[in-house]
């Protein structure tokens, strides 16, 4: 510990922001980059045929997910609670996107749950960090 300190990190900065926020901003990260290195792996498991198409989409996907998640890990303060609200939207987005897919039938119901799911939990942990950035 004495070594953070001689490194001038603020060790109680860094235990606070152990929270629902930095969290998910790290799962976003990781699920950014391995979506953007990975498309067709991350298409089968959510249940989505492989596609060129779907490859490019889900590349987009992953590179808005890391950069939100980089976003609120090098930010504090008022920057870091916007971050966390464009998250928030993202999500919202996310989960209505895929809830109107499964009703309308053009994607498969367990695929609508296996992509709702994630962006409903990205959505509470989102607005958990938030409250708790005061």
């Amino acid at each position: 510990m004495t070594a953070l300190y001689n490194l001038g990190v603020d060790y109680d900065a860094v235990i606070k922001r152990n929270d629902a926020a930095t969290t998910l901003a790290a799962m976003r990260v990781v699920v950014g980059i391995a979506t953007w290195a990975a498309p067709g792996i991350v298409g089968k498991i959510v249940g989505l045929q492989e596609s060129g198409d779907s490859r490019y989409l889900w590349r987009i996907f992953g590179i808005r997910d890391a950069v939100l998640g980089i976003g609120v890990l090098a930010s504090q303060g008022e920057t870091r609670k916007m971050w966390l609200k464009a998250g928030i939207v993202c999500d919202i987005s996310d989960a209505m996107a895929a809830i109107v897919g499964g009703r309308s039938g053009t994607l498969p119901a367990r695929t609508s749950a296996s992509l709702t799911a994630p962006a409903v939990m990205g959505i509470f942990m989102g607005l958990a960090g938030h409250k708790l950035e005061g």
